[in-house]
């Protein structure tokens, strides 16, 4: 997991250059007004969800964690908390499902405040639990969460980058 700010985008690019496209996506200045949904970057291997919703108490957010795609999390308006841990340090509750790239888990982690010009990368072994209120009650928040496949992400130090599937009990 990463959780750095705007400013520092071009050490990403550097890192990461065939993600450009997504750091552009995500440092835009009109995603207040942008429509909600689905926006193409780069077909199904990367693209932008543009979503709004009422942030709930930390019991009430769901653990997930994604082994085809990492996720890079950014508010647009609004603030949360962001709740997250290693998978193994985790119980997962059902079997990976392919077809939505999604693994139920439950147990505890910790929380990162996620507001401003602060994102958040998540690779596969992080589980993450979005959407907790950043004060007592409930707030809006309009968030982006950009979706790029394992693949794009070609540094060397990636273990997931032969595009294999895993099984999170370490068998592949």
């Amino acid at each position: 997991m990463i959780v750095d700010d705007l400013a520092n985008l071009s050490q990403y690019r550097e890192l990461y250059p065939a993600i450009g496209p997504a750091l552009d996506f995500l440092s835009r200045q009109d995603l207040a007004q942008l429509e909600l949904g689905r926006h193409e970057i780069d077909g199904d291997s990367m693209y932008a969800m543009l979503m709004e919703y009422d942030t709930v108490t930390e019991q009430k957010a769901m653990w997930e964690s994604h082994q085809r795609y990492v996720d890079i999390h950014r508010v647009v308006s609004g603030s949360e908390r962001i709740s997250y841990a290693w998978i193994r340090a985790l119980k997962q509750t059902a079997p990976y499902d392919f077809a939505d790239d999604y693994v139920a888990f439950e147990g505890t982690g910790d929380l990162i405040p996620v507001t401003g010009s602060r994102f958040v990368i998540f690779f596969p072994q992080d589980a993450h639990r979005p959407a907790i209120h950043a004060a007592e009650a409930s707030g809006r928040v309009r968030k982006i969460v950009l979706k790029i496949e394992v693949q794009k992400m070609t540094a060397p130090h990636l273990a997931y980058g032969s595009g294999q599937i895993h099984d999170l009990a370490g068998e592949s």
